[in-house]
C-alpha cells in the first residue's frame, strides 16, 4: 500500500468522528441522568442510614433476624420466638444476602448503616432494569427517562431503598426475567440460525434462573412458573418451556423440600402465622366471608396501584376516584402492550392480581409495588394514544370536537404535573416527617429496653407488639398479637375489643411472663381501638402487676396462673 493511501486510510471520516462523539455524549448524558435519578433515594439513605424505621413493617425485622440466625451459624430460623422454629415462611435468598452484613459488619445497631447501603444498592439495578424494559416496550428515550424518573421519585421506591424489605430485590430480578423472556421469545424462529437458536435457548434458561431467584426472594414469585410456560405452550415453543422450567423447578423443589424437612406442625395461630402461609390461610379462611374479602381486596389493589402513580397518604374521595380512573386507563394500555407482543409481564401481572384478590389481607402499595413498571408503561401507552388523538382532532376538526380534544390533553398534562407534584410533596414533607417520628419513637423506647435487659431473666417470655425490636434490643423472646383477617375485613370495634380481651388467655397458654405495652402498639393495624382495649385490660391487678412505667411504655408481670413459674 502506498504511503499516501495508508495515511489517508488511517484518518477517520467525519461520520465516524461524529458517531463517536455522539456515543460519548449519550454515555455521559446517561451517567448524569442515572446520578440525578439516584439522588433522592441516595440522600435519604445517607440521612437515615441508622435505619430508625426498622421494624415498622414487622416483616423487615423478621427478615433481619433470620439473617442474623444464618450468620451466627444457628440455621435459618426465627430467633425471636421462644420455640426458635425454622424459617419456613420466607424463602432464604434475600436473608442470605442480609446475613453478609451480620457476618462481616459490626454488631447491632452499629451494622445498620452497612445494611442501609446494601439495600440502597438495589435502586440503580432496579432503575436500569426498568429502563431496559421501557426501551423494550419501544418508548422513546424521552419517554423512558420520564417513566424511569417516576419510578425513582416515587416515595415508596425511596422507602423500600432504606428498609430491609424484598420489594426492590424481587422487582429487579422479576424485571430481569421478563426482559430475557421477551427478548428470546420475540426473536425465536426469525432466521437467527443454529448459533442464534442456541443463544436464545440460553436466554430462556437465564430467564428461568432469574425466575427461580425471584421465587427464592418472595414466595408469590412462583406465579411466573404458571404465566411463562402458559405463554410458551400457546406459542408452541416447547423446548423453551423445558429450558425455562429446569432452573425454576430446581429452585422451587429445593426450597419446598427443605421446608418439609424442617417444618414443625404449628400448635397455635402465632407460630402458624410466622412459619406457614398455607397453614395460617387455612386456619383463618371462611367461605361466608369470601365474597366480601374478594371485593375489598380488589378495590384495595386498584387504589394501591393508583397511589403509587399519584402518591397520597390519606386519599380523599376525589383522589380515590382518580386512582380508579388511572388504573382503568393503565389496564387499557397494558392490553395494548400485550397486543403489540409484550406479553410475559402482563400475563404474570394477571396471575399476581388474581392471587392478591383471594389473599387473606387487603393489598397496600407494598403488595402491588412489583407491578409498578408495567402499570406506568400501560398508563403512558394509553395516555400517549389519547394525546396523539387529541392533537389530530385539534388539527383536523372544528367546533366542539376541538374543545373536547383540548380539554382531554389539558387534563392529561394536569395529571402529569400533579403526579410529579405529589411525589415531590412526599419526598419533601411526608417521608421526612415519617423518619423523624420513627427516630423519636426509637429514642423513647430505649429506656424500657434497657430496663428489660437489666431487670428480667434471659429466659423470660414477653408479649409485645414489636416482638422483633424487643429481641433485637434485649434478646428477650416474645410473641406479637396475631392480626386475624376477620378483624381486618369486618372493621368491627366490638370484635377488636373482644379479641384483645382474650389475649390474656393466649399469653398464659404460651407461658408468657411479662407484657410490654407502649403508646405505639397496633400502629400497623387495628389502631386506637385495640390499644385502648389493651390498656383497659392491664388495669386488672389480679392478672397484671406493673413493674415498670415510662413516658411511652409500661411493663406488666403476669400473675395468677403463671405465678409459680415467674423467672
Amino acid at each position: 500500500m502506498p504511503p499516501a493511501q495508508a495515511v489517508e486510510n488511517s484518518v477517520d471520516s467525519p461520520a465516524q468522528i461524529s458517531g463517536r462523539s455522539q456515543r460519548r455524549w449519550l454515555s455521559t448524558a446517561a451517567l448524569l441522568s442515572l446520578i440525578l435519578l439516584l439522588t433522592p433515594s441516595g440522600w435519604f439513605a445517607w440521612k437515615y442510614r441508622s435505619m430508625p424505621q426498622l421494624g415498622a413493617y414487622h416483616d423487615d425485622a423478621v427478615l433481619w433476624l433470620s439473617a442474623q440466625s444464618l450468620a451466627e451459624g444457628h440455621g435459618y430460623r426465627i430467633p425471636q420466638l421462644p420455640e426458635n422454629p425454622a424459617q419456613t415462611k420466607y424463602p432464604p435468598l434475600y436473608p442470605a444476602l442480609l446475613s453478609l452484613v451480620w457476618r462481616f459488619g459490626s454488631k447491632f445497631p452499629e451494622n445498620l448503616p452497612l445494611l442501609t447501603l446494601m439495600q440502597w444498592l438495589f435502586v440503580p439495578l432496579y432503575l436500569c432494569a426498568a429502563w431496559l424494559y421501557f426501551r423494550q416496550c419501544r418508548f422513546s428515550l424521552r419517554g423512558c427517562l420520564g417513566l424511569t424518573t417516576m419510578l425513582a421519585i416515587c416515595p415508596m421506591t425511596i422507602l423500600f431503598a432504606v428498609a430491609p424489605l424484598t420489594e426492590l430485590a424481587f422487582s429487579t430480578v422479576l424485571l430481569t426475567s421478563m426482559l430475557l423472556l421477551e427478548n428470546a421469545t420475540n426473536r425465536e424462529g426469525r432466521g437467527v440460525g443454529e448459533t442464534g437458536e442456541s443463544f436464545l435457548a440460553g436466554q430462556v434458561f437465564l430467564a428461568g434462573s432469574a425466575a427461580a431467584g425471584a421465587f427464592l426472594i418472595r414466595t408469590n414469585g412462583v406465579l411466573i412458573a404458571l404465566s411463562a410456560p402458559l405463554l410458551l405452550i400457546l406459542q408452541r415453543r416447547f423446548r423453551s418451556v423445558t429450558a425455562f422450567l429446569c432452573p425454576l423447578v430446581l429452585g422451587v423443589a429445593g426450597w419446598q423440600l427443605w421446608c418439609l424437612q424442617n417444618m414443625v406442625a404449628p400448635k397455635s395461630d402465632i407460630v402458624s402465622y410466622y412459619t406457614s402461609y398455607l397453614d395460617f390461610y387455612s386456619r383463618t379462611f371462611s367461605w361466608p366471608d369470601l365474597p366480601h374479602r374478594l371485593w375489598v381486596n380488589f378495590t384495595s389493589i386498584v387504589e394501591a396501584l393508583g397511589q403509587l402513580a399519584f402518591f397520597s397518604v390519606n386519599p380523599t374521595y376525589s383522589v380515590r376516584v382518580l386512582e380508579w380512573l388511572l388504573t382503568v386507563i393503565a389496564i387499557s394500555g397494558v392490553v395494548k402492550l400485550y397486543r403489540n407482543g409484550h406479553r410475559h409481564y402482563p400475563v404474570f401481572a394477571a396471575f399476581f392480581v388474581g392471587l392478591l384478590t383471594i389473599w387473606q389481607y387487603p393489598s397496600d402499595t407494598r403488595f402491588v409495588f412489583p407491578l409498578l413498571p408495567l402499570y406506568l408503561a400501560g398508563l403512558a401507552t394509553k395516555l400517549d394514544e389519547i394525546v396523539r388523538l387529541g392533537i389530530v382532532t385539534w388539527r383536523d376538526k372544528r367546533g366542539a370536537d376541538r374543545v373536547v380534544a383540548a380539554v382531554m390533553v389539558s387534563l392529561i398534562m394536569c395529571f402529569a404535573a400533579g403526579s410529579v407534584g405529589a411525589a415531590v410533596h412526599g419526598i419533601a414533607f411526608v417521608l421526612p416527617d415519617y423518619f423523624r417520628d420513627r427516630e423519636e419513637q426509637r429514642a423513647e423506647m430505649l429506656p424500657v429496653y434497657r430496663w428489660i435487659s437489666d431487670h428480667t431473666a434471659p429466659e423470660a417470655r414477653f408479649a409485645a407488639y414489636d416482638d422483633t425490636l424487643l429481641y433485637l434490643n434485649t434478646e428477650r423472646h416474645g410473641y406479637t398479637p396475631v392480626l386475624l383477617p376477620r378483624l381486618v375485613y369486618s372493621q368491627d370495634d366490638r370484635a377488636v375489643r373482644s379479641y384483645v380481651s382474650g389475649l390474656d388467655a393466649v399469653w398464659r397458654d404460651q407461658h408468657i411472663n411479662y407484657l410490654l405495652v407502649t403508646n405505639y402498639d397496633f400502629q400497623r393495624d387495628l389502631h386506637q381501638v385495640a390499644l385502648d382495649s389493651l390498656k383497659t385490660m392491664v388495669e386488672d391487678r389480679r392478672r397484671f402487676e406493673p413493674v415498670y412505667a415510662g413516658a411511652v411504655s409500661q411493663v406488666y408481670k403476669l400473675v395468677d396462673d403463671n405465678e409459680g413459674t415467674q423467672p
